[in-house]
């Protein structure tokens, strides 16, 4: 047997309830399964037109031109003077956090979050440091997701007590706006960019890949005001992935400039919120209303004893062998009281979704 290192095992306890979920979905029909964990929608923009006889390497930091509407769009956010030489264009907003992670941290750093969080945070940051959700002498930078995977979003109240905390400690300030398109509220979304003014202390990544529902193009970037720190990450994305995809850069900035339609209806997916909410209350879920992101985070833990499970991975294998739906594990993302639905999926799909989870917890 092969000797893995001990940083793949770090991966594969992470992964732990999702290769049970890979093992058990064997037994299953797949067109049958009802999954509710995509952190994405159904809506698309139409194939934007490119030359495929385009071959040839470009700048690892990224298509200037892309990163130069990248920058545009990243100023008129956050009321930062970026510029092209501010942004780092990445294969995928994981890849953009992988590349910060290495070249800000050191083993005895921290970095801080809320919980819930993302389920790939703790591997994305622990192999290179400390992940966690207290305050302590070891963190180097808070992590701001908002609006988040499960849906919170952080009034600018609580932002700028961050930021206070923040510029008092030395902190750097990481904000993760991946979901800052699905925000339901009739008002600007807070953000800490807004708040937290220090510069080179500040880093902001993002991705076409939930805004455009496109995450097969493997599309991110980081954008800072810190050039020592961008281009150590541009060294370490050159000596590691070298770069992101030349026509899906090309295919994002076609997008940027209003080149394709995009059938994005945010009324629409605030509806299916808002469905989802009621039918999980419903059923005896504890569930607040999201204000952005895809996804609603309620409390399961109330079903466990009379389900005769222990915890948020067995719940999750639960409702995968009795009702052919998949749901995420809380336990991933810091809170094993609750669990992950989404409501991006397609409106037939939410509908027999549940459908089955109903009959399922009423005949258990």
């Amino acid at each position: 047997m092969i000797n893995l290192s001990r940083r793949l095992q770090r991966i594969e306890n992470s992964g732990y309830i999702w290769r049970l979920v890979e093992e058990r979905k064997k037994g299953i029909v797949s067109s049958n399964i009802i999954d509710f964990i995509p952190g994405y929608t159904n809506f698309y923009v139409s194939p934007p037109k490119i030359d495929l006889k385009i071959r040839r390497y470009i700048d690892p930091q990224g298509y200037r031109p892309l990163r130069e509407k990248i920058a545009q769009l990243e100023s008129a956010k956050v009321d930062i003077p970026f510029t092209s030489e501010d942004v780092l264009i990445t294969a995928g907003t994981t890849i953009a956090l992988y590349h910060l992670s290495q070249c800000l941290f050191n083993e005895e750093d921290e970095i801080l979050t809320s919980t819930p969080y993302w389920h790939l945070y703790p591997t994305i940051f622990g192999l290179s440091c400390k992940f966690g959700t207290t305050i302590n002498s070891s963190v180097k930078a808070v992590l701001i997701n908002s609006p988040s995977y499960c849906g919170d979003v952080f009034e600018e109240s609580y932002l700028k007590y961050l930021a206070m905390l923040a510029r008092e400690n030395g902190w750097y300030v990481i904000s993760d706006d991946v979901f800052d398109i699905y925000f339901f509220k009739n008002e600007t979304l807070p953000r800490v960019g807004l708040v937290f003014r220090d510069f080179d202390r500040l880093v902001i990544v993002n991705s076409p890949s939930k805004s455009y529902n496109v995450g097969g193009w493997r599309i991110g970037y980081c954008v800072t005001k810190n050039h020592e720190l961008l281009k150590a990450m541009y060294w370490h994305q050159v000596n590691t992935s070298y770069g992101a995809s030349t026509l899906s850069q090309i295919a994002y900035l076609k997008v940027l400039e209003n080149k394709v339609s995009y059938d994005l209806d945010i009324t629409d997916l605030k509806n299916r919120r808002d469905y989802l909410v009621s039918n999980l209350r419903s059923m005896g879920f504890e569930c607040k209303t999201p204000e952005g992101g895809v996804g609603v985070f309620p409390r399961s833990s109330n079903f466990y004893k009379s389900l005769g499970v222990r915890n948020s991975d067995e719940f999750t294998l639960f409702l995968l062998d009795k009702a052919q739906v998949i749901i995420g594990s809380g336990s991933r993302c810091g809170d094993d009281s609750h669990s992950y639905l989404s409501f991006g999926i397609p409106v037939e799909k939410l509908e027999e979704g549940i459908y089955r989870l109903r009959r399922c917890l009423n005949n258990a």
